[in-house]
């Protein structure tokens, strides 16, 4: 019971991370297509 919950909690860590990781790649796509964009 207790390896389970340690298995779930691991699992939950990656997709914080992974959330996080998704969100700063798109903040820099943002971020270049504001540069790229000409005025």
């Amino acid at each position: 019971m207790k390896i389970h919950k340690q298995k779930d909690l691991t699992k939950q860590k990656e997709v914080t991370l992974l959330t996080m990781f998704e969100r700063f790649n798109n903040n820099n796509n943002n971020n270049n297509n504001n540069t790229n964009t000409p005025h």
